[in-house]
């Protein structure tokens, strides 16, 4: 289960004991025994096991979701106002999208590659789509030099960084980075604490 957060709200997908796999919307107020404000759950909701969520500017959601072994993943993209029963828009999946088992779903703000999706997935892939890619698509890059990543993001520049739990480091690619692609940056070390890092975020930076 992940979160994120878009236009004033907390958005969370997983797989709830009462509800099933379902997506909630919490106010960025929300504190203690919260009802939500809006949850996104049933039969045509079409969700197996969601395992990540992100938000582009526009309150566009994108739900990664696997089935534990299954090898088939997919991105759900549902529409800013769905709510209740509601069908995704588009669905990403199938075999040109090498889409297995996936860890994070990221969406591209950054000027040089904005509206790209990508996907981090536990097969040995980071995969990075074209904005609109829907259907069987195939990915305009495919990172192959982590093993089982946890996570995705990228900063304002369109860097690429990947966590990699098996070396409990932070990989930094280029934006056009693809194939065995070298990183251009680690972030390792005692020092940095880390140990098998997971999902990632990048904050927006502020004006100063």
């Amino acid at each position: 289960m992940s979160v994120t957060i878009n236009g004033g709200n907390i958005i969370t997908a997983g797989f709830e004991f009462f509800y099933g796999a379902a997506i909630f919307y919490f106010p960025n107020t929300a504190s203690g025994c919260s009802t939500p404000t809006k949850t996104i759950v049933g039969n045509n909701v079409a969700l197996n096991d969601p395992v990540s969520v992100a938000a582009d500017n526009s309150g566009t959601l994108y739900v990664a979701s696997s089935t534990e072994g299954s090898g088939h993943g997919a991105v759900n993209e549902y529409s800013s106002t769905a709510s209740g029963n509601a069908s995704p828009t588009t669905v990403l999946q199938g075999n040109n999208t090498k889409l297995n088992e996936p860890t994070e779903v990221y969406i591209d703000n950054s000027t040089t590659g904005a509206g790209r999706l990508l996907v981090s997935d536990s097969s040995g892939h980071v995969l990075v789509f074209a904005p609109g890619a829907t259907g069987n698509a195939t990915p305009v890059q495919d990172i192959t030099s982590v093993s089982a990543p946890t996570g995705v993001a990228t900063d304002s520049n369109g860097k690429i960084y990947v966590s990699a739990p098996g070396n409990s480091e932070i990989r930094v690619f280029a934006a056009t980075a693809t194939g065995a692609a070298t990183p251009v940056n680690k972030v390792r070390g005692t020092a940095s604490g880390l140990s098998a890092p997971g999902q990632l975020f990048i904050a927006p930076i502020s004006p100063s």
